[in-house]
């Protein structure tokens, strides 16, 4: 069994990370039999970031090094079919969908007036409220 660890739901939607998303989908995909365990504090994770999987008691942290191996369980059901050439496009824009446009979209939750109490809530609802309500007045500077 494989165990997928993830956030968990915040704004109405399944998961907020496009990165645990994405595993979340290759899972599914792939027809693989797997838990979710849902996390908030992302810094008890590997890698200080999620998600995460536990395969054979073995943590393995990094959605495309999650993809990577879920590819080798599998004889290549991710990417077997995939040209060199193919695979080098994929990475392509892989890299600047994840390494870059995200960080856009990050940007604009955070810099927002309007949206920023949401984003104190979906993100740091696991921190005490006294410490939480920092993050309020934080913002209210800017």
């Amino acid at each position: 069994m494989i165990t997928l660890v993830t956030f968990p739901p915040a704004f109405g939607l399944r998961n907020v990370s496009p990165f645990c998303l994405k595993t979340e989908m290759a899972l599914k995909h792939l027809d693989l039999a797997f838990q979710i365990e849902e996390q908030a504090d992302p810094r008890k994770a590997p890698k200080g970031k999620l998600p995460y999987v536990v395969i054979e008691g073995q943590k393995l942290a990094d959605s495309e090094l999650i993809l990577q191996r879920l590819d080798e369980m599998t004889q290549g059901k991710l990417f077997g079919d995939l040209t060199p050439e193919e695979r080098a496009t994929g990475a392509a824009f892989t890299r600047l969908a994840e390494d870059h446009l995200y960080w856009i979209m990050v940007a604009s939750r955070w810099l927002d007036p309007d949206w920023f109490p949401h984003v104190v809530s979906g993100f740091f609802g696991f921190v005490p409220g006294l410490i939480r309500a920092s993050f309020r007045v934080l913002r209210a500077d800017r």
